[in-house]
C-alpha cells in the first residue's frame, strides 16, 4: 500500500506541474493578448506601453509556477514558519483564483456586448422595417388615391358621353316630330351615313386628342428631367453636363402642331362629307311626305322609349359615379 500511494504520489506531483505550467501558459498568453489588443486600439501607444501592460501578467505566470516548491517547503519547514508560508500560498491560490475569475467575467462580458450590439442592431432593423412599412403604406394609399381620382374621372366622361348619345336620339325624335313629315327612303339612308361619318369624325377626333395628349405629356417629363439635370448639374459646378443637357432642351419640341398636321387630311376628309351628308338630308327631309297618325304614334313611342331608357342608364352611372366617390 505505501509503494502504491508513493507511486499515485508521483502522478500526482507530476499532473500539478503539468497544470501549474499550462495554467501559467494560459494566464499568460491571455495577458499579452488583452494588452495587444488595447495597444493596437490606443494610436497613441508605443511599444514601451505594450511591455509594461504585459509586465503584470508576465509577474503573475512566474508566481503560479512557485506554487508547488512553496507547497513543498510547508512539509519540510518548522511550525514556526508553517503560517507565514501557508499565507503566502493562499495569496498565491487568490491571484490565480482572480486571475481565472477575471478571464471568466471577461468572457461574460465580451458575450453581453456581444449581445447588446446584436439587439441593438436588431432593434435598428425592426425601426428601419416599420418606417419602410409606413412608407410602402404611404405610397400604397397615394397610389391608390391616384388611381381612385383617375377611375372616377374616367367613368365621369363615359357618363356623359352615353347619356349626350342617347340625349342626340331624343332630339332627332323631336326634330322629326317638328317637322310632321315621314323621312323618305333616300332621306333615311341619308341620314344613316351622317350617323356612320359622324360616328368616324367623333372617333378620329378622340384618338387625335388622345394622341396629342400623350405625347405632350412625355415631352413635358422629358422636358423637366433636362431642366432637374440642368438644375444639379450647375449646384455640383459640372459645366460640362450643363452645356449638353441644354443643347437636348433646346432640340426637344412641341409634339402638339405636329400631330395636328398629322390628322389634318383625315379630317377635312371627313367634315366636308358630313356637311354635305347633312344639307343633302335637310333638302331630302322637306321634301319628304307629310306625317300619317300611325308614323306620329310610332315616333312618339320611340321617343317614350329612349327617355326611359335615358332614365334608367342615368340612375344606373349615378350609382357608379357614387361608389367611385366613396373610393
Amino acid at each position: 500500500m505505501s509503494q502504491k500511494l508513493a507511486s499515485y504520489g508521483q502522478w500526482t506531483y507530476r499532473g500539478a506541474w503539468a497544470l501549474e505550467i499550462v495554467a501559467a501558459i494560459i494566464g499568460l498568453t491571455t495577458g499579452v493578448a488583452l494588452s495587444y489588443r488595447g495597444f493596437v486600439a490606443n494610436e497613441a501607444a508605443d511599444s514601451m506601453d505594450l511591455v509594461l501592460a504585459s509586465a503584470p501578467f508576465f509577474m503573475i505566470a512566474i508566481a503560479e509556477l512557485t506554487k508547488i516548491p512553496i507547497a513543498t517547503l510547508l512539509f519540510g519547514a518548522s511550525w514556526f514558519w508553517k503560517p507565514v508560508i501557508l499565507a503566502f500560498l493562499l495569496v498565491l491560490a487568490g491571484i490565480t483564483f482572480e486571475t481565472v475569475l477575471l478571464g471568466l467575467e471577461r468572457a461574460s462580458t465580451m458575450r453581453e456586448v456581444q449581445y447588446a450590439n446584436f439587439a441593438n442592431q436588431t432593434k435598428g432593423l425592426q425601426q428601419e422595417l416599420e418606417n419602410l412599412k409606413a412608407v410602402a403604406e404611404s405610397l400604397r394609399n397615394t397610389d391608390d388615391e391616384a388611381k381612385a381620382r383617375s377611375d372616377l374621372e374616367q367613368l365621369g366622361g363615359l357618363a356623359d358621353t352615353e347619356r349626350d348619345k342617347l340625349r342626340a336620339r331624343i332630339t332627332e325624335v323631336d326634330e322629326e316630330l317638328q317637322a310632321a313629315t315621314t323621312l323618305s327612303p333616300a332621306a333615311a339612308r341619308t341620314k344613316e351615313f351622317i350617323e356612320e361619318k359622324q360616328a368616324a369624325l367623333s372617333a378620329l377626333v378622340e384618338r387625335r386628342d388622345r394622341e396629342i395628349k400623350d405625347a405632350v405629356e412625355q415631352f413635358e417629363r422629358q422636358r423637366d428631367s433636362y431642366v432637374d439635370r440642368i438644375k444639379s448639374a450647375r449646384e455640383t459646378g459640372d459645366l460640362a453636363s450643363v452645356q449638353r443637357n441644354e443643347e437636348g432642351l433646346n432640340k426637344l419640341t412641341n409634339p402638339r402642331l405636329k400631330k395636328e398636321a398629322e390628322f389634318a387630311p383625315k379630317l377635312a376628309e371627313l367634315e366636308p362629307a358630313v356637311a354635305a351628308a347633312r344639307a343633302e338630308y335637310e333638302r331630302l327631309r322637306k321634301d319628304s311626305p307629310p306625317m300619317t297618325l300611325q308614323d306620329k304614334q310610332r315616333l312618339e313611342a320611340r321617343r317614350n322609349d329612349l327617355e326611359k331608357l335615358y332614365d334608367g342608364t342615368a340612375a344606373d352611372w349615378d350609382r357608379k359615379l357614387d361608389e367611385a366617390r366613396t373610393a
